[in-house]
C-alpha cells in the first residue's frame, strides 16, 4: 500500500468518524456572526502545511515510546 493511499484513507475516515462535528462547525460559521471567519481557518491550515511539506517530508522518522 502506497503512503498516498494509506494518507487517502486516514483523511476519509477522520472525516466519516467527524462529520457529525464539522457539520454542526459550518453550520455555527454560516449563522453566527462572531464565527464567520471560522471559513478562513482550513484555507490558513491548508497553506501552512503546503508551505511546510517538503521540510515534513526530510524529517527522519524516529518512533519514541
Amino acid at each position: 500500500m502506497t503512503r498516498r493511499m494509506i494518507v487517502a484513507i486516514t483523511a476519509v475516515a477522520l472525516v466519516a468518524s467527524y462529520s457529525h462535528i464539522l457539520g454542526g462547525m459550518f453550520d455555527q460559521w454560516l449563522h453566527d456572526e462572531d464565527m464567520g471567519h471560522g471559513f478562513l481557518v482550513p484555507v490558513v491550515i491548508f497553506w501552512i502545511v503546503w508551505k511546510e511539506r517538503k521540510r515534513w517530508i526530510t524529517l527522519p522518522a524516529r518512533p519514541s515510546w
